[in-house]
């Protein structure tokens, strides 16, 4: 069920959407919107975003690229693309003023007829035929529910480099599997398979995201140097959407709950993320078996 917020403060009104309201795609008018309930989202969207809170300058940019493809690894379109030739031509560019763009990405294994990915003594294939050599640098954590019920899940974190980009690669065998189920849909290829475990697109980048909050949650939390803290986070697309919501509002609850300290709370909310859309078109819609 999703609710659209209107108004402001102690006059906030959730009025829910309507059932299956995005399994009927709008027609797209790149102009001025005709659609109620996209005018009512895109009236919201101006109240939380046009306000005089000024954007927060950053000397030395340290940003993660955080994105279900890479074009390098696995590449299923424009979003692929995107992840992979920012990072690298912006490292390029700016090397030499010590900015930098890293790079966090499934690392996904298995065959699903078109796509293969391996890692073999240190050395991960991704889905394109590349390779690179990476190093096992921690086990992680994270608490998931899922289609179920609460459980906690253990992931690998992986580094390597390509091409003048640090790579993170996440890795769970459950979640990041691509070896297709026996009812995978048609349409469903690469990383957005219907996996052998029956996870689909929605729940594997769901936790996709909850992981990679775990990773930063970890560097500050315990103060780990291994991997530098990023000052800024780029959500490429839906994948990753729900970093916004566990960064500033997942914090302030385990503050509620004496689980974290407001102090490093403060620290995780007050990174700035930059959300890229891609392909406005899709509105959301998607496969039932998705939904």
């Amino acid at each position: 069920m999703c609710a659209v917020v209107i108004g402001a403060g102690n006059n906030k009104v959730f009025e829910y959407l309507p059932n299956n309201f995005n399994k009927k795609k709008f027609l797209v008018n790149y102009g001025v919107p005709t659609n109620e309930l996209l005018i009512k989202i895109q009236n919201v969207s101006k109240k939380q975003c046009l306000s005089n809170k000024q954007w927060p300058e950053i000397g030395q940019i340290k940003a993660w690229m955080v994105s279900a493809e890479t074009a390098t690894f696995m590449k299923c379109g424009g979003l692929g693309m995107v992840a992979s030739e920012l990072p690298e031509n912006f490292n390029n560019v700016f090397v030499k003023d010590k900015h930098s763009i890293s790079i966090v990405t499934p690392l996904y294994l298995g065959d699903t007829g078109k796509k293969k990915a391996e890692l073999k003594n240190g050395i991960y294939v991704g889905a394109e035929g590349k390779s690179i050599k990476l190093k096992k640098i921690k086990t992680l954590k994270a608490e998931f529910a899922g289609k179920t019920k609460m459980r906690t899940f253990s992931f690998d974190v992986y580094t390597g480099e390509f091409n003048g980009v640090v790579y993170y690669f996440l890795h769970n065998e459950y979640f990041f599997s691509i070896n297709p189920a026996t009812d995978n849909p048609s349409g469903q290829t690469g990383c957005y398979v219907r996996n052998i475990n029956g996870v689909d697109e929605v729940e594997k980048f769901a936790f996709f995201s909850k992981a990679v909050y775990c990773l930063l949650e970890d560097l500050i939390v315990n103060a780990d140097k291994n991997i530098p803290v990023p000052n800024i986070l780029i959500a490429n697309d839906w994948h990753s959407g729900a970093l916004s919501g566990l960064t500033k509002y997942l914090t302030l609850a385990k503050v509620y709950a004496k689980r974290m300290s407001q102090e490093n709370a403060d620290k995780i909310r007050n990174i700035p993320i930059i959300h890229i859309a891609h392909h406005m078109g899709y509105q959301g819609w998607d496969y039932n078996n998705t939904s």
